[in-house]
């Protein structure tokens, strides 16, 4: 689940998978042993993490394989289930907790893994269905930063009070806290007695016909999953009747689409389209007949952006139905949406922006608290997450789970020090699904673009993309039009930036590490070849390309050349780079030019020992390595006086 193709709720979808499979094998094992006395048992395993795809196969039958440490590990939980039962290990619980009741099974070793692994048994579906239910059940985090968002609403709101009717659409990428807005509203209506009817788009429901409108449909009507179907009927004929008597005519075609037919008046014989008419007219009926009583109406209809094409068509009928009624349709969706509605004059979209400096700041003094040992910490993470909420609240949870935070909830603080902050593995599934929607030409291009860096120049993309130029136009600009990248500059080169580091870390681990060394040495080649009269400038940047292509002799030859331009004003960055020399060559063979180069690095860092605070430790070692270059290249006198 979630290969070849990402999905951002993958594991779900394996839980899903698992839970039917283990009930379809329980009844089988029940009529086998009844039927021919034999005894049937299976086990399952979930595992969640990266692994390696690759096709194999022929033209005429093409598959996939994935391959790596991630299903091995899925076969040890496997083995380690009881009979009958599924486990899954402590990287799917975080992805599926709140989805899914579980029970926790301990924690044991695997052979391979240095630290042992929690398990857990998977038991049944829970209560959630998407990640706003989740932070429910958790505990909400304050509401900030979407004051004018949340009078927008309520603008729209008062003018279909007035029956003027409204449809707003709430339009921003994953994580920017479109569904907590629009809930934060309705339960304001609520609040006012207004009727809220609700309608969710899962994400493995686009190929469902109907989902959400069956879902909207039992709302409307108090149709509830445990309802035998005589008493569903009797709901839904009950409502029509108080709406309108005329509507009971509808009745035998509503009652068959929602599943719930009656025996003695089936629907007539007729085929889909006319069948389709006769429901779109339904919905304008009830819409009317709501607005004839005198009562507003507010219907939420969450992720469009994974609705299937027949309820698309469906929810126009509603929206064109709003028009002039006491009715507010309020839709939220991604950028990827395209809503066939949006020239309609009662129709308005609102976009919904990363939270600002403030707010972002509001939330995570909320989320963490002011201790003195967060002050680097803050600032990072508002420049890792961008103004993005959700990526907010994973990446703090994330530290919290590994042990980087220790406290409570808003009472933290920071007991290691973090290198890195880690994309956390919610996060990376929302990013990584996203990317591979892309075209194949879109996704390459990004993937090339993020080995470059966060920001790039567009001739040094095109330098070392592998597209032909028709194909790299039009890649770009789906990468501008789904807001992957944004331009940054016009003149005198086109310049651009990842519109989100996060998006840029995803599609940058995305890649194979041989295609990232091969990449890394396209790109500082082409710099080389670009940048030729300003190399002294650009030499720290081709050293860490060279270096990630795993050149260490090259990387070594421009970082020494880098801390030559830089020493001049930056005693300490050119430490740095030294360092980096240092390091490079002696982590394996190297030549003798190679070798004289560590010579000059360790005594440059020697000379400057006491201005740059180095600890007789650091000194003894820089000694030690001098040593071994001068020794490499038989130079005795610098050995001798490194020895001395």
């Amino acid at each position: 689940f979630g290969a070849p193709i990402a999905h951002e709720d993958h594991a779900q979808r394996a839980c899903y998978a698992a839970l039917q499979a283990r009930d379809a094998l329980r009844e089988f094992g029940d009529r086998l042993r009844l039927s021919e006395g034999l005894n049937f048992s299976f086990r399952i395993g979930l595992n969640s993490g990266e692994v390696v795809v690759g096709k194999i196969g022929d033209d005429l039958r093409m598959d996939y394989t994935a391959q790596g440490a991630t299903v091995g590990i899925a076969q040890r939980i496997e083995q380690l289930a009881a009979p009958g039962c599924v486990y899954l290990g402590g990287t799917t619980e975080r992805l599926v907790r709140g989805y899914f009741r579980l029970r926790a099974m301990g924690e044991t070793s695997l052979k391979g893994l240095a630290e042992a692994v929690a398990l857990f048994e998977l038991e049944a579906p829970g209560h959630a269905r998407s990640r706003l239910d989740v932070s429910i059940a958790r505990g909400l985090s304050r509401f900030v930063g979407r004051a004018a968002e949340m009078q927008v609403l309520e603008t729209a709101l008062a003018n279909a009070e007035r029956g003027h009717g409204q449809v707003v659409g709430i339009v921003g990428e994953a994580g920017l806290g479109k569904s907590r807005l629009c809930y934060e509203f309705v339960e304001n209506c609520r609040r006012r007695d207004l009727p809220v009817y609700e309608a969710h788009c899962p994400a493995h429901g686009k190929n469902i016909p109907y989902l959400p409108v069956l879902e909207l449909f039992r709302d409307y009507f108090d149709v509830r999953a445990d309802d035998a179907a005589d008493q569903a009927r009797r709901k839904i004929a009950g409502t029509l009747a108080l709406l309108d008597a005329k509507l009971h005519d509808a009745l035998p075609v509503l009652l068959d689409f929602m599943g719930v037919a009656d025996p003695q008046h089936p629907a007539p014989r007729m085929d889909a389209e006319a069948r389709q008419r006769q429901l779109y007219e339904l919905v304008h009926r009830l819409v009317e007949a709501q607005d004839a009583g005198g009562q507003l109406a507010v219907t939420l209809i969450d992720d469009l952006h994974w609705i299937d094409p027949g309820s698309d068509a469906f929810i126009g009928q509603l929206v064109a139905a709003a028009a002039g009624r006491r009715s507010l349709v309020v839709l939220n969706f991604r950028p990827e949406y395209q809503a066939a509605f949006a020239g309609k004059a009662h129709y308005q979209q609102l976009p919904l922006v990363p939270l600002g400096a403030d707010a972002l700041g509001e939330l995570l003094g909320d989320l963490l608290g002011d201790d003195t040992s967060l002050a680097e910490l803050v600032p990072r993470i508002v420049r890792w997450t961008a103004g993005n909420p959700f990526y907010t609240e994973e990446v703090v949870n994330a530290l919290v789970e590994a042990g980087d935070l220790a406290g409570q909830p808003g009472h933290y603080r920071l007991v290691r020090a973090i290198d890195d902050i880690v994309v956390p593995t919610s996060v990376r599934a929302v990013l990584a699904a996203r990317i591979d929607r892309l075209p194949e030409t879109a996704k390459r291009l990004l993937q090339t673009a993020a080995v470059i860096g966060r920001e790039f120049a567009g001739p040094l993309l095109e330098s070392v993309s592998d597209l032909e130029a028709g194909e790299h136009a039009a890649a770009l600009d789906r990468l501008k039009a789904g807001d992957f990248v944004v331009e940054r500059a016009l003149y005198p080169v086109f310049e651009y930036a990842f519109k989100h580091p996060l998006t840029h870390e995803v599609a940058y681990q995305s890649l194979l590490q041989s295609r990232r060394h091969a990449l890394h040495a396209a790109v500082a080649q082409a710099i080389e070849a670009q940048a030729a009269d300003m190399l002294d400038e650009r030499a720290a940047q081709l050293a860490q390309h060279w270096q990630a292509a795993g050149e260490r002799p090259l990387a070594a030859r421009w970082h020494w050349r880098a801390a030559d331009w830089v020493g001049r004003t930056d005693l300490p960055a050119a430490h740095t780079h030294w360092e980096h020399v240092r390091r490079l060559l002696r982590e394996g063979p190297i030549d003798e030019e190679a070798a004289k180069l560590g010579v000059a690095a360790c005594t440059r860092l020697l000379q400057f020992s006491y201005r740059l605070g180095i600890d007789s430790e650091r000194i003894a070692s820089l000694l030690h390595d001098g040593q071994g270059f001068a020794a490499a290249v038989g130079d005795a006198r610098t050995r001798h006086v490194l020895s001395t």
